[in-house]
């Protein structure tokens, strides 16, 4: 394994303001590469708590395990545009499918085709540098990350670990300020929110009402809570008491705030309104019923 290159890959959404958890939204995906290194740990941690009771020696000790385990890799490596590059490309997802090689997805199966990676390479080491810190930044619940080793001597990667950035540090010293050292501290992982809800609360002001004879109007406030991030879009949702399924109408945006249904036979309606953010739909308003 000579020829080893090490890799991080960031999958986030193309727009963090604008994104859904569906297949409509393109993301894109970053990738770093360092093709040396000047050292990596994977550490292995399994945590036991000691507890001796009183007048027992200490081969009587009992040792108990109540966490779990927990995987973390500390790499480092010199940042030099020679042996390191950052990449970019973009995607639209399919089904979760996710497939960090160039040209692997397969247009018959997956929405998008194939796709390239695009090299990104500043005149300056310290370009490059802020560059990579600010693409691979852990900013929202919705960045996925990967941390491979790939022996291309091999053509397969040789340890993989998905889960988050929890340090980026750089530095230099004086006698050689162009030479920048990066080291990464990477857990291995499903990271979730620790929040209640990471979706927003029940729009405000609601007011469904009929204009006409064919139309149905909704307006409505943003919500007192927008969740884990910023509200997306918002949905207004009708249907006739005697039907099943609902018919939802998508408001693009936060920042509109009415939105008119025409069209419409006689009867009465069943209306609701929900906002949405990168977490899913939010808590729907009470339900209005309106005669036409």
């Amino acid at each position: 394994m000579t020829n080893l290159k090490f890799q991080i890959y960031k999958i986030r959404p193309a727009d963090y303001a604008n994104s859904s958890n569906d297949d409509t939204s393109l993301f894109t995906i970053s990738r770093f590469e360092s093709t040396a290194f000047d050292s990596i740990n994977i550490n292995l941690g399994s945590p036991v708590s000691p507890m001796p009771l009183p007048e027992d020696d200490a081969e009587s000790n009992i040792l108990v395990k109540m966490e779990g385990n927990t995987k973390q890799v500390r790499f480092s490596c010199k940042f030099d545009r020679n042996l390191v590059s950052v990449a970019k490309g973009q995607y639209l997802p399919k089904d979760n499918f996710i497939d960090v090689e160039d040209n692997k997805f397969n247009p018959d199966t997956v929405t998008g085709g194939t796709y390239n990676y695009t090299t990104v390479n500043p005149s300056h080491n310290l370009k490059l540098l802020n560059l990579f810190t600010t693409e691979f930044e852990n900013r929202s619940m919705t960045d996925s990350y990967l941390f491979r080793i790939y022996d291309d001597d091999a053509s397969e990667a040789v340890f993989t670990g998905y889960g988050t950035i929890t340090s980026l540090d750089t530095s230099t010293d004086s006698s050689s300020p162009v030479v920048w050292t990066l080291n990464v501290d990477y857990l291995i992982g499903d990271v979730i929110s620790i929040y209640d809800a990471d979706t927003p609360d029940q729009p405000n002001n609601v007011a469904i009402s009929a204009p006409s004879s064919t139309s149905i109007k909704f307006d409505w406030t943003a919500p007192t809570r927008s969740g884990g991030s910023s509200i997306t879009k918002y949905k207004v949702n009708y249907k006739k008491i005697d039907q099943t399924d609902y018919t939802r109408v998508e408001v693009s945006g936060n920042t509109t705030f009415t939105k008119t249904v025409t069209g419409l036979s006689g009867g009465y309606y069943s209306c609701y309104i929900n906002a949405y953010n990168t977490g899913g739909a939010g808590t729907k308003s009470d339900n209005v019923d309106v005669e036409l």
